[in-house]
């Protein structure tokens, strides 16, 4: 499976990459890098996204945009045939991850919403919801 992922906590990706390493994961940091991916001819599974994304730290990294701004692309720009197939919300901003979800509701995908926590609880119920 082809699973991007949208955070700009690097503890964050390294959960990640250690509960998806049997999938392809495409890691990010911007709304502007995750919109690029979403442009090109990949088609992802699984979509995960968290809201707020300017906090980044990383000097190297243009920190501009949100989560919101991917799940406003993914509702007003991508065909049916683009939209990925599920969506991970992990945000711990509720009031930008419920705005995220209203938005996304207009796809016809699955939409999940979790607050992101490093526990093998979350792992579980994040891959439940990739096999699903």
């Amino acid at each position: 499976m082809l699973i991007l992922i949208l955070d700009d906590d690097n503890n964050r990706h390294d959960c990640f990459r250690q509960w998806l390493q049997d999938h392809n994961c495409l890691h990010v940091k911007t709304a502007k890098a995750a919109i690029t991916l979403l442009k090109s001819d990949l088609r992802f599974d699984l979509v995960c996204l968290d809201h707020d994304l300017d906090l980044c730290t990383d000097p190297d990294i243009e920190s501009t945009g949100t989560g919101h701004d991917v799940a406003r692309f993914i509702s007003s720009h991508m065909s049916i045939k683009q939209i990925p197939k599920k969506i991970w919300i992990h945000s711990w901003n509720n009031y930008g991850a419920m705005e995220m979800e209203t938005e996304l509701r207009l796809c016809n995908t699955e939409i999940r919403r979790n607050e992101f926590a490093n526990a093998p609880l979350y792992a579980r119920v994040l891959l439940d919801f990739l096999e699903a």
